[in-house]
């Protein structure tokens, strides 16, 4: 019993599990699919605000909606090829910084306003 263990976890038999794995051409990495469509980071974004118009109403829309379009506003710039070819990473990470603190105020104030923190 304790040989056919060896044999299992043997290092030269992981060793080519590990080649035969690595090999393979349909994993995609993240690095290797490259920067999302313009088109479907807009469709990504227009669920989200179907949801957000769907759960919340009044004053509490009004301000939600105005972050929304801020981020859709970074969305297009960011995505859109014509004008991402003429930014450089730098600019590129402050619009996803900028992205990013956009989405978290929007997180922040949904769960305020689920939790009825703030009318």
């Amino acid at each position: 019993m304790a040989n056919r263990i060896d044999k299992l976890y043997s290092v030269e038999r992981l060793r080519e599990t590990w080649q035969q794995s690595g090999d393979t051409p349909e994993k995609k990495t993240p690095a290797s699919v490259g920067p999302p469509e313009l088109n479907d980071v807009l469709n990504v974004f227009d669920h989200l605000s179907m949801i957000v118009r769907q759960r919340f109403q009044g004053d509490q829309i009004d301000v939600l909606n105005m972050l929304l379009d801020q981020l859709r506003q970074l969305l297009v710039h960011r995505f859109d090829k014509k004008e991402a070819s003429q930014e450089t990473s730098v600019d590129q990470a402050a619009m996803n910084s900028a992205m990013d603190d956009i989405l978290n105020q929007i997180e922040d104030l949904t769960e305020a306003y689920e939790l009825k923190i703030l009318p």
